[in-house]
């Protein structure tokens, strides 16, 4: 099955050369960006606690909400997710009941 499709190659290279890249010289010669200034600084790494999957069901008008309110704000849905629940039932370390 043809599709009309026409895909244009570079020439091949010359038989017997090897052009293999040097990732190092990319990484020293990628056109002088300051690495302090283009990257961000690291942050400080917080042990993850085992996560658990927590399935439920909420209407369509909602779930479209919540996916449109958290795309417009570039933020990921389970993050806000447990935001509110952590607002409704915080952490109590090291407190007990009475």
């Amino acid at each position: 099955m043809s599709t009309g499709k026409k895909v244009a190659f570079g020439p091949r290279p010359a038989h017997g050369t090897t052009s293999t890249p040097d990732p190092e010289a990319w990484i020293r010669d990628r056109g002088g960006v300051d690495d302090a200034a283009a990257a961000p600084a690291p942050e400080p790494e917080v042990p993850k606690e085992p996560a658990k999957r927590l399935t439920f069901d909420i209407p369509a008008s909602l779930h479209a909400r919540v996916k449109s309110g958290c795309a417009l704000e570039g933020k990921k849905m389970n993050e806000e997710i447990i935001k509110l629940l952590e607002a409704r039932w915080p952490s109590n370390a090291g407190q007990t009941k009475p």
